[in-house]
């Protein structure tokens, strides 16, 4: 088996051999992929001005110790289906994975692909990655650049995104590694990860969908944009030994918007706040954790149900001062069913009196559960 020593350092690469490849860029599926332990690496994703238009570039560079570590890769141009077009790096799967032997190559990638004019970007059908072992960092700005679909995918890698990126629908997976940036979908955008964090900003017309396991959800912001009444758009967060913490944004002027946030979390807190949401809309949203507080506070604009519940600690109820949002003198009403400080459960209903009766109310419902901490609800 080829070996390399434990004591080659990781600025033990003092060769390189690069290779580049060009691809129309109008093709239905742009995509990159690599296989195998000996193609970590890091791959970067970015716009230029100076790329023709009608293609995109694809260089790969292997950084290596020793030249014969060259033999065991297969760095080719590969097609899936008509009209998916894309390039490959792999390795043999049987290949040394200890510290030296890792050390002793690198794959580093670009994808160069074309911009548009300012503030009228050029769109590109699909882009894939599904990389082993690599960091990705995107830097495409959607004043410049746009994608239909995009598909990032990776293992033990981090995903990060310095520009603002924008999608119809969007899917950034990867495994033991962080995802970080900002991504704008006009319809559908998933993110999910283990063993690592979700953090930056994320803009949805359709559906967010936010997983990981045994990490954090944080500094995180979650835009939700109503723009058809007659559907509700969705959020879900989820991770497990780890907290949410995340600001919400609820948009829309469609009329009567409506929104469902799902929160879960164990051994976490959840410190949520809903910053803004449009008036006369419905937001259902229900929080979860264990063994760790639950905090979430409402806007002014909210009007309909909570229940808010623990166990073995108390409930806070914070009915804070506030301005009619539609600036009509209206007056808050508040019912509620335990008043008392250290009660562990607390359910009622918030609503803004103008002559009309609580059953013709915005029929929103706000559930926030958690054990063995406080439960915290601003309103």
């Amino acid at each position: 088996m080829f070996h390399h020593p434990d004591r080659i350092s990781r600025d033990s690469r003092p060769h390189s051999r690069s290779s580049v490849f060009d691809i129309p860029v109008a093709s239905d599926s742009l995509y990159f992929r690599s296989e195998g332990p000996w193609s970590s690496g890091d791959l970067t994703v970015i716009s230029s001005a100076d790329q023709d238009r009608s293609t995109l570039s694809i260089l790969v560079v292997i950084e290596y110790y020793d030249e014969s570590a060259l033999n065991l890769f297969r760095v080719c141009a590969m097609s899936r289906r008509s009209g998916e077009m894309g390039v490959g790096v792999f390795t043999p799967a049987d290949l040394c994975r200890c510290a030296g032997c890792l050390r002793s190559v690198r794959v580093k990638t670009t994808i160069i692909l074309p911009r548009g004019e300012h503030l009228s970007p050029l769109w590109i059908k699909e882009l894939e990655t599904d990389v082993d072992n690599t960091d990705i960092a995107v830097d495409v700005d959607k004043e410049y650049l746009c994608f239909d679909s995009l598909k990032l995918c990776a293992t033990n890698g981090d995903v990060s995104s310095t520009a603002p990126m924008c999608m119809t629908e969007g899917f950034v997976e990867t495994e033991s590694g962080d995802i970080s940036g900002t991504f704008i979908a006009t319809k559908n955008l998933a993110i999910k990860t283990s063993n690592g964090s979700v953090e930056g900003r994320y803009i949805s017309s359709g559906s967010l969908d936010i997983s990981t396991t045994n990490g954090p959800i944080q500094e995180a912001t979650f835009v939700l944009e109503n723009k058809d009444a007659s559907k509700a758009n969705e959020l879900r967060l989820e991770t497990s030994d780890g907290p949410i913490e995340a600001d919400i944004y609820l948009e829309g002027d469609t009329g009567n918007p409506m929104y469902e946030i799902t929160a879960r979390t164990s051994n976490g807190a959840l410190d949520m706040s809903i910053k803004a949401m449009p008036l006369d809309s419905t937001l259902i949203f229900s929080g979860k954790s264990s063994n760790d507080s639950a905090y979430l506070s409402l806007p002014a604009a909210y009007e309909g149900s909570f229940n808010v519940k623990t166990s073995s600690d108390r409930v806070k109820l914070v009915k804070r001062t506030r301005t009619d949002p539609k600036g009509a003198g209206r007056t808050r009403v508040w019912r509620n069913s335990s008043p008392g400080f250290r009660e562990t459960n607390v359910s009622g209903s918030a609503y803004w009196s103008e002559g009309r009766e609580e059953s013709e109310i915005a029929n929103g419902s706000v559930t926030l559960l958690t054990s063995n901490a406080k439960a915290t609800l601003e309103i």
